[in-house]
């Protein structure tokens, strides 16, 4: 395992001084799988106060939970000292932390047995079989597993993020304390649920995971059990609402507002379900039903203003196939995303009917517009409200003209100077 030179240097500090001194946690896991990790935890026997003394340059970051950052250059790297911790009355943070000299006592508080292994120069330290875990690909809880979801109830969605990101099996002990504690979601924020579930999203293996863990994600997203079930009875479609929901999000580019966009782009079919005389199933404005329920369960998650606004505008616009022009005008940056969440959308239908190669064209044809700069937004327009006040067009005339204008334009008007003026003179 490769460590940077300056947290072996830490390292070094520490041991000269006569402390023990670990990398741990996710660094090691993700080293141990040759990935780059994104930071390195340290933790040593040496308390606030000796860390003080071995160090010259250090910021008292996290004195209650024994971390300090020790600044090497303009860099910070956290340093907490051996921990162990009492009950959590809240099933999200312990009552109490209290400091230990012993290794064990803090790998032994840790999640899962992958996150529970340490490293320094004498070499890997394994006390709970992480590194088979990690070779055989299984999520296990350090301990027991009851016990583990009982004090923090993200570990649930941890342990799904972590089983989803490396197509992992999660062991059936952990599995089982999972369901038997998803109630527990309900101390936990709605924000950091939301952090959890968009990684859980934006996983290379989703569809599996949103499959065998449905009851976990209902309890957030109680709106999920509505479209559990689901027959779709139309032409068009070969399997339930979910199923097909699931499917559409494993094909969708693994951005969070697409995913989002995915799983959500259906939650309102049930509600405007009709039958026609036919015999099949109708959903008549099934898009604006979904992207007002997808705002409401977005903002009840605390998902940020940009994400959300850009999921739910891809929502309601999904069901629906506008020209390329009239596409860019509406959705601007997001056309793109939402040509990848019909294309999905279609590939996880009857393909028979549903046609997803036309999306490839629409795509090309979208491009060649963004690459030629066409006029797809007022902005764009040769003309602007200066030129509508010298013909005399007063308030609110002149943004009602220039939509007429732009709607002109983007059913093949030529968007030209002199063209646009002559238009414009016509009042």
């Amino acid at each position: 395992m490769n460590i940077p030179d300056k947290v072996n240097w830490i390292l070094q500090r520490l041991a000269e001084a006569g402390f023990e001194g670990y990398v741990v946690g996710g660094c090691v896991r993700d080293s141990l799988l040759g990935l780059q990790p994104h930071d390195y935890d340290i933790t040593t026997n040496a308390t606030p106060e000796d860390m003080h003394r071995i160090f010259d340059h250090y910021s008292d970051t996290g004195l209650k939970h024994g971390t300090v950052t020790v600044i090497i250059g303009h860099e910070g790297f956290e340093v907490t000292t051996y921990r162990t911790e009492t009950l959590y009355s809240d099933h999200r943070h312990p009552d109490e932390v209290r400091f230990s000299g012993n290794i064990r006592d803090d790998l032994s508080r840790r999640d899962f047995t992958i996150n529970a292994m340490a490293y320094n120069h004498n070499g890997l330290l394994d006390l709970f079989g992480g590194r088979s875990d990690l070779d055989e690909g299984i999520i296990r809880a350090v301990g027991d597993p009851q016990q583990r979801f009982e004090e923090d109830a993200l570990r649930i969605l941890r342990a799904i993020r972590f089983a989803s990101r490396f197509n992992y099996e999660i062991e059936e002990k952990t599995r089982q304390a999972i369901f038997d504690h998803k109630g527990d979601l309900r101390y936990v924020s709605q924000e950091r649920i939301q952090r959890e579930m968009s990684e859980i999203l934006c996983s290379s293996y989703i569809e599996r995971y949103l499959l065998d863990y449905a009851e976990v994600f209902e309890v957030f997203i109680p709106e999920l059990s509505e479209i559990m079930d689901f027959p779709q009875n139309h032409k068009y479609h070969i399997y339930d609402l979910w199923h097909h929901t699931v499917k559409v999000v494993g094909a969708c580019p693994a951005k969070p507002a697409v995913r989002w966009a995915a799983l959500l782009h259906d939650i309102g079919k049930p509600r405007v379900r009709t039958v026609g005389e036919n015999g099949r199933d109708r959903y008549i404005g099934h898009g604006e039903e979904s992207a007002l329920m997808a705002q409401k369960i977005l903002e009840r998650l605390r998902m940020d203003k940009k994400t959300a606004t850009a999921a739910v505008k891809l929502i309601r616009y999904h069901d629906g196939l506008p020209s390329p022009s009239r596409l860019l005008n509406r959705l601007g940056d997001d056309a793109l995303d939402l040509i990848a969440l019909k294309k999905a959308d279609a590939l996880a239908q009857n393909t028979l009917y549903s046609k997803p190669e036309q999306y490839d064209r629409l795509e090309a044809e979208v491009r060649k517009l963004i690459e030629q700069r066409a006029a797809v937004q007022i902005t764009d327009l040769e003309i602007n409200g200066n030129d509508l006040i010298a013909l005399g067009y007063q308030g609110r005339q002149i943004g009602e003209k220039l939509n007429e204008i732009m709607e002109r334009v983007l059913e093949g008007y030529p968007n030209q100077r002199e063209k646009l003026l002559e238009l414009a003179k016509r009042g």
